[in-house]
């Protein structure tokens, strides 16, 4: 059903994608059109925000502030993966997730459910397709009898995390509502004791580490037929431990409290990690009961002595861990039964020399930081296919001649005290190719025959005296760079004169006195091609330079130039409005009759009046041909005003000179005055020639 599902959800991707429809994406959220995905976390939501696509895939809506399920969930139903964790969630109800068919992974952590009837036993079967739930870090506690009558189930969930859920016990028929869970994640809650025998035909990972267990039922997981992982890892309360399983595989009990190895029976076990406990001796036939181990870690214990026979029933095993012990000796047969066996680890244990260990199929052997101080030429002998051997951090102060391991191929023999190596010391290993032998006392005699066959060899951090005037100095020097690949950085300590240099620094002078006067010349060379190169520099800087001033002269002649003629230009358009203003002022001037001013009221007075002998019709006449005069007069200042105006309105028309016109101004207004004088003068002229 779910693969059916997949496929309609990829041809409708696919059909989306060609058709280049557009995804939607709400404010404050990111969205991946390519995946479908729709990211809506720390936004403080209590509702689903809008333009939410209809066809989204995944939806993230973790870190926000919902209290239930949103009604509008049911509204996607290509919804495939949904995150609510991290919100305050209190219930789910039935129809909280109805029409979600293809909801496929529900997280639902770090919410506030605390009980488990706040989930609702149909919302899970309203789901056909999840298969992975997580309610981790939920305060649910312990299942109640109400739970065990009316248990969550899902016919489709295979993965089911109740992390750090509080849980206090766990009943018998705990998995009987979900018949294909896989993987059932307890850990971290506080069990104290496991008395339930769970019961499933396809659990095959059940995890039941840190939850405080002090006890377990010896056939807790027996009715698991499945179950292949089992882990009891950090239950510091647990001293002993016993079961029985016909499927088991892999079995962790490190860090608990066991004094002794388990007694379980489990035929099928491949990988037994006991590691962090408290295990002093490894009795005879321990592993009986598992044949079929082939990963056994015993580091991180206490174990002081280990039986001859511990091992001998483990005909599969690879890998054997008792680093990190108290182991003083092994006995040498210990392993000669394990023919599969490839790997041992002694290291960091205090053996005082190379045990001489029997072994047919051992081809990596730690025996580092064991405070060995002796080993045998012939210690390695019984280990034929032997291939890397570590005894490094040990107090190893000399390598005895021929030491002898056919297969030997990478020996590391770093920081152990070494001072002295002879042409016998590696000439027993015919395979050898790799050597490090950094961090001991080395300080010279060392020759390229001492190291047949070696390809990489690592001699830094030695005391080395560097004496550049030996021939077998500076050949094994030679040797060293052409014929060995090492990332060497090799350093004098003595003499004092060269301490802290590198041997090449160091002897330069002496290995290479011919090259020191080519340098030289070379270096007169370099500095005179430098002085060169600065002169021709400075040369075609100052030509830019010269070029460029004068480049710069030229642009200024030429915008004097401009500047000139515009210059030109503008005093020519300024005579030229001059000359219009004058010929302006100059046909609209005044008549110059007009200029007289009449007389003063004191000249006026002064004139001698005329004699008047005519009769009163005669005066009666010459009153009304005053009247007449008058207002002939009158018609004339009116005339005047307006030839007046207009020529003010000219004036301020004029561009060309205001200054000018100005004073044609007043000129023309001193010759108006003239003419009214004149015109007032007139009536006195017309009694004169009527008497």
């Amino acid at each position: 059903m779910r693969l059916i599902i997949k496929c309609a959800w990829s041809i409708g991707l696919i059909f989306q994608l060609v058709n280049g429809e557009e995804f939607d994406c709400p404010q404050n959220c990111t969205c991946n059109s390519h995946e479908l995905s729709t990211t809506c976390h720390h936004n403080g939501l209590v509702d689903l925000p809008n333009g939410i696509h209809l066809r989204v895939s995944r939806l993230d809506l973790s870190f926000n502030e919902f209290t239930s399920i949103p009604l509008t969930i049911s509204t996607y139903k290509e919804l495939h993966h949904l995150n609510m964790s991290h919100n305050k969630l209190l219930y789910i109800e039935e129809k909280s997730f109805q029409t979600l068919n293809g909801l496929e992974v529900l997280d639902l952590s770090h919410n506030l459910f605390k009980y488990w009837l706040d989930i609702n036993k149909a919302a899970l079967i309203n789901l056909p397709s999840l298969y992975n739930l997580n309610l981790s870090h939920n305060p649910l506690q312990g299942f109640s009898d109400i739970f065990l009558h009316q248990p969550l189930r899902s016919n489709s969930l295979q993965t089911l995390l109740l992390i750090n859920c509080s849980i206090t016990n766990i009943s018998d028929d705990l998995l009987l509502g979900f018949p294909n869970l896989k993987t059932l994640m307890l850990s971290n809650n506080p069990l104290l004791a496991l008395t339930a025998r769970l019961k499933s035909d396809t659990l095959q990972h059940l995890d039941l580490s840190n939850c405080n267990l002090q006890r377990m039922h010896p056939d807790g997981i027996s009715s698991l037929t499945s179950l292949e992982y089992l882990s009891l890892a950090e239950n510091y309360g647990l001293k002993k431990y016993s079961s029985r399983s016909k499927s088991l595989k892999h079995l962790d009990l490190s860090h608990c409290n066991l004094e002794t190895v388990p007694s379980v029976s489990l035929p099928n076990l491949t990988g037994l990690i006991l590691k962090g406990n408290h295990l002093r001796h490894i009795p005879a036939n321990t592993f009986l009961n598992c044949p079929g181990l082939k990963n056994v870690d015993l580091s991180s214990n206490t174990i002081k002595k280990i039986d001859v026979f511990a091992f001998k029933p483990l005909k599969h095993v690879h890998n054997v861990d008792l680093s990190l012990n108290t182991i003083r000796d092994i006995p040498s047969a210990t392993f000669n039964s394990n023919k599969q066996l490839t790997k041992l680890d002694l290291s960091r244990n205090y053996l005082d020399t190379v045990v001489q260990l029997s072994s047919d199929s051992l081809k990596w052997l730690d025996l580092s930081v064991c405070e060995i101080q002796h080993i045998d030429s012939q210690s390695l002998v019984l280990l034929p296919k032997l291939q890397t051997l570590n005894l490094s951090r040990n107090l190893i102060a000399s390598i005895p001649d021929k030491l002898s391991a056919k297969s030997l191929r990478v020996l590391d023999l770093s920081r152990c005290g070494i001072f002295s190596l002879n042409i016998l010391t590696l000439s027993a290993l015919p395979s050898l190719r790799s050597v490090n032998l950094s961090g001991n006392r080395l300080t010279s005699g060392l020759k390229p025959s001492f190291f047949h066959r070696v390809s990489e060899l690592n001699l830094e951090d030695n005391s080395w005296i560097c004496d550049c005037k030996s021939q077998e100095f500076l050949e094994f020097y030679r040797w060293l760079q052409y014929s060995v690949t090492s990332s060497n950085s090799l350093r004098c300590r003595s003499p004092e004169n060269v301490a802290g240099y590198t041997w090449e620094n160091a002897c330069n002078q002496i290995w290479r006195p011919g090259e020191n006067g080519n340098v030289k010349g070379t270096w007169m060379y370099v500095w005179a091609i430098i002085a060169l190169s600065t002169v021709l520099c400075c040369l075609a800087i100052g030509i830019r330079n010269v070029r460029r001033r004068r480049r710069t002269a030229r642009d200024q002649e030429v915008r004097e130039a401009e500047r000139q003629e515009e210059q030109e230009r503008l005093r020519q358009i300024h005579e030229r409005n001059l000359h219009y203003s004058t010929e302006y002022v100059d046909r609209n001037a005044p008549d110059p009759r007009e200029l007289q001013s009449p007389p003063s009221y004191v000249e006026a007075m002064s004139m001698p009046r005329p004699i008047l002998s005519v009769s009163c019709s005669n005066l009666r006449g010459s009153q009304h041909s005053l009247r007449s005069i008058q207002s002939y007069h009158n018609e004339n200042s009116r005339k005047t005003k307006v030839r007046r105006k207009r020529r003010r309105n000219n004036r301020q028309g004029s561009r060309s000179n205001i200054s000018e016109t100005q004073s044609v101004a007043s000129i023309s207004h001193g010759n108006t005055e003239v003419s009214n004088s004149e015109e007032e003068l007139h009536p006195t002229l017309t009694i004169e020639s009527n008497i």
